[in-house]
């Protein structure tokens, strides 16, 4: 099933959007043309905010603060009340930076660059205070809590860290090609990929669960709800869902508690989705295109099927490999078009050196790739369990993994 019609469209961005970020009270966004919008919700541009000199790629806010990422290689605070730069945190990365997210104090700033480096900003004393160096692009962060950062990098692996000390805890395969963005719902991390899919990661061991495929075009954007009776359309008390979108310039509507396609915004044509914001408590769902344009979809007017499952949690980790694999419901076609964003990132082959690094992945944690569901072995042989060894699994006696003593 598709649906295409929006309540409002904005065209005051010159070039492409990068992100879509919502306080509460304002929608901003920020783009390749150097500048940042701010938006009501009728689709009124309010006032723009200048100063970057290249595409802006990132944004977070919190408490009256907006911080801003830039391919000039600059992190901007702003004062959302006046709208001017309070400081600007220079040549944090050698290069462009793609992503910068928050702790849940709003007193740490993460910022993930072209380097391949992920700095740590002290907010109260302004500096960094801490580095990881890497050798392959961050693309997107991400976190739960204060308990973990996760990173996707440009060779398509993903990151795990401890944010408590910023240890890398695990490094794990995504994609056979650009890992693009993430999102944490239910405890669960799902990465958009330049393979056309969806992985969905349990956050408490760490292991692949579901892929979800079925786009046409390269994975953008990510944006998902709990969906609890006071979350998303509450008049239908809908389950879980994920909205991702991509490069033909369709979102897909997932229900994830089924794993199945309940069905597809055409957002635009011939031009990617190349960013999503939920603005749950009005029911909105806002699009960002690489044509610079903004659309307004409100979830009400959707089709009842998108609604997904009534009321129910995500399926247990261990009843995964249980789960049906799905046809392509609701799937729409047409040619992939390549997301604004693809250059100068370049596709990475999936090489047989690649393929080893994956296969051994599989093999240490136990999982083998059936389709699209990856499905862990029996419980007699099973491997040990990272997160008990340094004490912080929270399974207990339900873990799929041993609780064996052993070094790390």
């Amino acid at each position: 099933m598709e649906f295409s019609t929006s309540r409002h469209t904005a065209r005051e961005h010159t070039h492409g959007v990068s992100v879509l970020a919502w306080n509460g009270i304002r929608l901003y966004s920020a783009s390749k043309d150097t500048t940042i919008k701010e938006w009501d919700l009728n689709g009124n541009c309010l006032r723009s905010f200048t100063g970057h000199t290249r595409w802006i790629r990132c944004l977070v806010l919190t408490n009256g603060r907006m911080y801003s990422g830039s391919w000039d290689g600059s992190v901007r605070e702003w004062d959302l009340n006046t709208g001017t730069c309070l400081r600007v945190f220079e040549d944090v990365h050698e290069g462009g930076v793609n992503s910068v997210i928050l702790d849940d104090q709003g007193q740490r700033l993460y910022s993930g660059g072209e380097d391949g480096a992920i700095c740590i900003h002290d907010l109260v004393i302004g500096d960094v205070v801490d580095r990881w160096e890497g050798s392959d692009p961050i693309l997107a962060l991400s976190s739960l809590g204060n308990l973990f950062v996760f990173a996707s990098h440009s060779n398509g692996t993903l990151s795990l860290f401890d944010a408590s000390n910023f240890e890398l805890l695990e490094t794990t395969v995504s994609s056979s090609s650009e890992a693009t963005a993430l999102a944490v719902v239910a405890d669960r991390l799902y990465s958009a990929n330049n393979d056309k899919t969806v992985r969905e990661f349990d956050v408490d061991d760490w292991v692949a669960q579901r892929v979800f495929r079925g786009h046409l075009g390269f994975v953008a954007s990510l944006v998902g709800s709990a969906g609890t009776s006071e979350g998303v359309d509450a008049s239908r008390n809908t389950g879980p869902r994920l909205f991702s979108g991509d490069s033909s310039g369709t979102v897909k509507v997932w229900d994830l508690v089924t794993g199945s396609c309940l069905g597809t915004l055409r957002a635009f044509d011939g031009r990617s989705a190349s960013s999503l914001c939920l603005v749950e408590e009005h029911n909105l769902l806002l699009v960002g295109g690489s044509n610079g344009e903004i659309k307004w979809f409100h979830l009400s007017d959707l089709p009842h099927s998108f609604a997904g499952s009534v009321g129910q949690p995500l399926p247990p980790a261990s009843k995964v490999s249980n789960l049906p694999q799905h046809a392509n419901d609701g799937f729409y076609g047409g040619g992939a078009v390549y997301p604004h964003f693809q250059q100068p990132y370049g596709q990475h082959p999936y090489s047989s050196a690649f393929h080893n690094q994956q296969q051994r992945y599989e093999s240490s944690f136990g999982v083998q790739s059936h389709g699209n569901i990856v499905s862990t072995l029996s419980s007699a042989g099973r491997p040990p369990c990272h997160f008990f060894a340094r004490g912080q699994c929270r399974n207990g006696d339900s873990c799929r993994f041993s609780h064996t003593n052993r070094a790390v």
